[in-house]
């Protein structure tokens, strides 16, 4: 067991579940995938091992294999018999469709040559599309404890797919009451608006209606993990540009 992970636990779960609405205000274009939603509570568990550690997931020795449930504080409950954050995906009204393009180079240090062109040749640098969405506002219904929150979103700057490239780039954050968010933290009208664990695609259908879309996805962050994948039915494309 990590040695610092019980104090984590101490401090950063949940103290109160207040129901919020999480603003990102968004200096740059976001990047993001239908079935890889943007999920605030990863963003949270980064920030919470900077504040407590001083680092990153990287260098904060976990064993790629073993799953580190770190906590946040977002409040969890009991779904298929597993724990579910109450927090929606990122979503943003009037987004649309753009383009971006990020320069690729060379690696000279993979070639084993004594001399790599990266101007001309098959070394030349290029550039690579990268589908994004614009849009002015990321919007979360969370619930969970708003002043841990704040302080955790202050040192976030960044979110979704190409931060690398200046995708997602954060001018600033707004942590609001918002009643709603005690009901649309899971789902809205339309069905789910985030990965929501399922015992099968019939018990989707069932509970959702037939048009929801279903996939094998992460159910809580590390969503990139195998141990949290598992059947979830997943918020539609029409969602992700929906009105808070």
């Amino acid at each position: 067991m990590l040695p610092w992970l019980p104090d984590f636990r101490a401090r950063w779960s949940p103290r109160r579940a207040e129901p919020l609405l999480i603003e990102a205000l968004l200096a740059t274009p976001f990047s993001v995938d239908p079935h890889h939603p943007i999920m605030i509570e990863g963003a949270l568990a980064c920030a919470a091992l900077q504040a407590s550690l001083g680092c990153t997931p990287d260098e904060a020795g976990f064993d790629p294999q073993a799953l580190v449930d770190l906590p946040v504080p977002i409040e969890d409950m009991r779904r298929c018999g597993v724990l579910v954050a109450r927090a929606s995906a990122g979503h943003a009204a009037d987004s649309r469709g753009a383009v971006r393009y990020v320069r690729k180079r060379a690696r000279a240090e993979h070639y084993g040559l004594a001399t790599v062109n990266d101007s001309t040749g098959e070394h030349k640098s290029y550039n690579l599309p990268v589908s994004c969405r614009l849009a002015a506002v990321l919007r979360w219904h969370v619930v969970g404890d708003g002043e841990q929150i704040e302080h955790l979103l202050s040192l976030i700057h960044s979110l979704g797919r190409g931060r690398q490239h200046g995708l997602g780039a954060v001018a600033g954050w707004r942590v609001t009451p918002c009643p709603e968010a005690a009901r649309l933290c899971w789902r809205d009208e339309h069905g789910p608006t985030r990965p929501l664990p399922v015992e099968s695609t019939r018990a989707a259908d069932d509970e959702f209606g037939e048009d929801v879309a279903v996939a094998r996805v992460g159910y809580r962050a590390p969503y990139w993990h195998p141990g949290t994948q598992r059947l979830c039915a997943v918020p539609s494309r029409g969602y992700y540009q929906r009105a808070a």
